[in-house]
C-alpha cells in the first residue's frame, strides 16, 4: 500500500493469519489500479480554495429542526437542499460520542470487518456474486492515517449484518425523513433494497459527481472529520458539469472543473463544509460530489436514500417517464392506503397529479380483476376458452431505426414482431401492445392489428437488441407454465428488464408476474386469424428486400 504500512500489533495470531489473504488481495488490487487512478505528475494534491462566487447551501439550526421537523419537510417538498447544523447532537445520537474520532470509534469497533472492495471470481469457481474483501476497521483507520495515495481505499458499505448490526443502535433516521414511499409494501422495498451506507474514509476519499439512483433523495450525517460538498440542480446540463468516468479520483473533479464551474452562476452551483453533527439533505435529481478533507482525521458518516412523500410532486414527471412500473405501483398503494402517514404526507397537488395520471390510463384500459376460474379449469358459460397468458409489450420494442436519406426514422422491425406473433400462437396468449409514443403512423397502423387497448404501462420499452437476445425465450418459458385450476391467467409484463442482467430485478418481476387474472369482459384482442394477418404483413417485402419465408418467422 502507498505510504507507511499499517501496524497489526493489536491483532491476535488468528486474526493476523486470516488477514493475510485479504490484505494481499487488496494490495494486489491497489497495485493494478494505481497507474490509472493516480493524478498526473506535478498536479496539486489539494483542492482549490472555496470561491466567493459560489452560493452556500441554506442552513438551519439543529435544535430548531429537532423540535419542529416540518422546517426541513418544507424544504424537502420544495426540492431544495439544506444543511442542518448540529442535528445529530440535538437528536442525542449515541454515535455523537462513539464515532467522534478514529480513536474512540476504534475503541468500540476496531475488530469489526468492513468491506473495502470486492473480487470477481471466474464462473468456473462456482461463485456468481463478487467476493467481498474486508479489513478490520482498526486496520483501515491506521491505513487511512498513513497513506498518501491520490485515490485511497474508501469504506463505503451497505452491509449491516453480523458484527456491523451494532452500528444501527448508534443513530436513527431524522424525523423529517422517517417516511419513505419505498416502504409502502414489500414489493416496493424489494425494488430498492440497498439504501443505507456507512462511509468511513481518510483524506482525499469521497464520491465523484453523481445523481442518486431511483428518484431518491438522501440525508448524510457526519460524526467525525470534515466533508466538502458541491451540488448542482437537476436543470444543470450534464455535459457542462465534468461528470467523470469511473476510476477517476474524487480529488480530480475539484482540480479540473471546480474553478470553471464556480465562475458560471447560471449552473446554480452550491457549496458547503460539513462538520461533525451536521446533517445534509440532498433532494432527488441533484448532482453532488463530496471530498473528505485533509487534516481533519478520519471521516465517519452514515447516509440513507429514500423517496420522501413530501417530494413526490417534484419527481413524479421523471418517475413516470423513467420507470412507469414503479409509478403505477406507488399510485396503486397510495389509493389502497389513504389513511397511512406516508400518504397523508403527500401534498394534495401531487395526489391530484397521480390521480389524473391513473385516470388517463384507465380511460384506455379494460378493468382487470382477480377471480377464480371454474374448478374444472374450463369455462361454464358457453364462451370460448380464454388464453392462458397476456403479454404486455411496449410498441417501441418492435421498432427499429430506418434510414431515409439523411434522416433516421423508426419503423416496424419485422423479425422482432414476427417473434412476438410466434409466442402468441404457441402459447395462445393475448399480446397487449402499450404506449406507442415513438411509433410512426405507419407502424401504429400495422401494430393496430395486435393492439387490445388494455393495461397500464408498467415499465420501460424493451429494445430490439434485447428482443433478438434471450428475452423472447424467457417470455415463452414463463407463458407456457401450466396454470392451476384456480389461477388461469398469467400477466406477463415484457416491458420490464427480464434479460437477466440484474438478479434482483429479475426476481422482483417474476414475483410480480405470478399474479393471475381473468378479464371481466370478452376479449377483443389477438386471435389466430389476427396472427395470420400479422404474419402476412410481415412477409410483405420492403422495396429491395428479399421475401422471408413462413419458417423464418417461426
Amino acid at each position: 500500500m502507498p505510504g507507511a504500512a499499517p501496524s497489526f500489533a493489536f491483532l491476535t495470531a488468528a486474526e493476523r493469519a486470516s488477514l493475510g489473504t485479504s490484505l494481499a488481495l487488496i494490495e494486489e488490487r491497489e497495485a493494478e489500479s494505481v497507474c490509472a487512478s493516480s493524478l498526473p505528475a506535478g498536479v496539486a494534491r489539494e483542492p482549490p480554495a472555496r470561491s466567493a462566487l459560489v452560493a452556500p447551501i441554506p442552513e438551519l439550526d439543529g435544535a430548531a429542526v429537532a423540535a419542529d421537523p416540518a422546517l426541513v419537510g418544507a424544504l424537502i417538498a420544495s426540492g431544495q437542499p439544506v444543511i442542518v447544523r448540529g442535528l445529530a447532537n440535538a437528536l442525542s445520537w449515541p454515535a455523537c460520542a462513539k464515532w467522534a474520532s478514529a480513536e474512540v470509534f476504534c475503541a468500540h469497533y476496531a475488530r469489526v470487518p468492513f468491506k473495502l472492495t470486492e473480487l470477481r471470481l471466474p464462473a468456473a469457481m462456482g461463485r456468481q456474486k463478487p467476493l467481498p474483501l474486508r479489513l478490520p476497521l482498526g486496520v483501515y483507520a491506521q491505513y487511512a492515517d498513513a497513506t498518501r495515495a491520490d485515490f485511497p481505499w474508501y469504506c463505503f458499505g451497505d452491509d449491516f449484518c453480523d458484527e456491523r448490526a451494532a452500528f444501527l443502535a448508534d443513530f436513527s433516521v431524522p424525523p423529517a425523513c422517517a417516511l419513505d414511499l419505498y416502504e409502502l409494501n414489500d414489493s416496493l422495498r424489494a425494488a430498492f433494497p440497498v439504501y443505507r451506507y456507512m462511509c468511513i474514509g481518510g483524506a482525499r476519499t469521497g464520491s465523484n459527481l453523481h445523481v442518486d439512483p431511483d428518484f431518491t433523495a438522501a440525508w448524510n450525517a457526519l460524526l467525525a472529520g470534515t466533508k466538502r460538498w458541491a451540488l448542482f440542480p437537476p436543470t444543470a446540463p450534464r455535459e457542462q458539469l465534468g461528470v467523470p468516468q469511473s476510476g477517476v479520483p474524487p480529488l480530480g473533479w475539484w482540480l479540473e472543473h471546480y474553478e470553471r464551474l464556480a465562475s458560471a452562476p447560471e449552473l446554480g452551483m452550491l457549496e458547503c463544509e460539513q462538520r461533525p453533527g451536521d446533517v445534509i439533505f440532498v433532494p432527488a435529481g441533484w448532482w453532488h460530489c463530496v471530498l473528505n478533507c485533509v487534516g481533519a482525521g478520519l471521516t465517519i458518516a452514515v447516509t440513507q436514500n429514500s423517496l420522501p412523500p413530501q417530494a413526490l410532486g417534484g419527481v413524479w414527471p421523471q418517475l413516470v417517464e423513467g420507470n412507469p412500473w414503479l409509478a403505477a405501483a406507488i399510485a396503486r398503494e397510495l389509493a389502497a392506503q389513504p389513511c397511512t402517514p406516508a400518504v397523508r404526507a403527500v401534498p394534495v397537488a401531487a395526489l391530484e397529479r397521480v390521480a389524473a395520471w391513473l385516470r388517463e390510463r384507465e380511460a384506455v384500459a379494460h378493468a382487470l380483476r382477480p377471480v377464480p376460474s371454474p374448478p374444472s379449469g374450463g369455462r361454464d358459460d358457453g364462451r370460448a376458452e380464454l388464453p392462458p397468458a397476456v403479454i404486455f409489450f411496449a410498441c417501441d420494442g418492435v421498432l427499429a431505426p430506418r434510414h431515409v436519406g439523411a434522416e433516421s426514422q423508426l419503423a416496424l422491425d419485422k423479425r422482432c414482431a414476427a417473434e412476438l406473433a410466434r409466442i402468441v400462437r404457441e402459447t395462445r396468449a393475448e399480446l397487449v401492445l402499450t404506449a406507442p409514443w415513438r411509433a410512426s403512423e405507419e407502424a401504429k397502423a400495422q401494430l393496430g392489428l395486435l393492439l387490445a387497448g388494455q393495461g397500464l404501462v408498467f415499465s420501460r420499452a424493451v429494445t430490439t437488441a434485447e428482443m433478438h437476445g434471450g428475452l423472447a425465450s424467457q417470455i415463452l418459458d414463463f407463458a407456457v407454465q401450466p396454470a392451476s385450476a384456480v389461477e388461469r391467467w398469467a400477466i406477463v409484463d415484457a416491458t420490464d428488464p427480464l434479460d437477466g442482467r440484474r438478479d434482483d430485478e429479475l426476481s422482483l418481476m417474476q414475483a410480480v408476474l405470478r399474479a393471475r387474472f381473468v378479464r371481466t369482459e370478452p376479449s377483443a384482442g389477438l386471435d389466430a386469424t389476427a396472427a395470420d394477418r400479422l404474419i402476412a404483413i410481415l412477409n410483405e417485402p420492403d422495396e429491395g428486400e428479399e421475401r422471408p419465408s413462413r419458417d423464418t418467422c417461426r
